[in-house]
């Protein structure tokens, strides 16, 4: 493997790292979010509100979905349109499949509102992180 290859391997783990810690900011936020619209203390933690083992699950989903549709992207070379509807796709899948397996498993691990919220600040933080990656790299070339 050459000096380029295992950049490009690099910036790969280190795109998915990121992508990681915006859903967990994303998911902070919307359990804040969902608090505060269901006119409780924001800075208390309940179970309800989004559970460990939904948290788990929706990031693997999100990572599987950005696996999929982004698999052979790159940032530079990719229109700025492409990226929107490929960060909108994979955040509107994943919001109606978590929703949908909440309601057909019965679960009480999160409100529906904490999963809304969590893909409008998901949505907007991939979205920022992805054009300001492509405004970055058309820079630097």
């Amino acid at each position: 493997m050459n000096i380029i290859q295992q950049k490009i391997a690099i910036f790969k783990v280190s795109d998915r790292i990121m992508d990681l810690f915006l859903l967990f900011i994303s998911a902070k936020l919307a359990i804040i979010s969902s608090r505060i619209y269901h006119a409780s203390v924001w800075h208390e933690l309940d179970a309800n509100t989004l559970n460990f083992y939904a948290i788990v699950c929706i990031f693997s989903l999100w990572i599987l979905l950005i696996q999929i549709f982004e698999n052979n992207l790159v940032y530079r070379r990719t229109s700025i349109w492409k990226i929107i509807t490929n960060v909108f796709f994979f955040t509107f899948i994943g919001i109606t499949s978590i929703i949908t397996l909440d309601f057909l498993l019965k679960t009480e691990y999160f409100h529906r509102s904490t999963i809304i919220f969590f893909g409008i600040f998901s949505f907007a933080f991939l979205l920022l992180k992805r054009g300001g990656m492509k405004y970055f790299l058309s820079y630097i070339r």
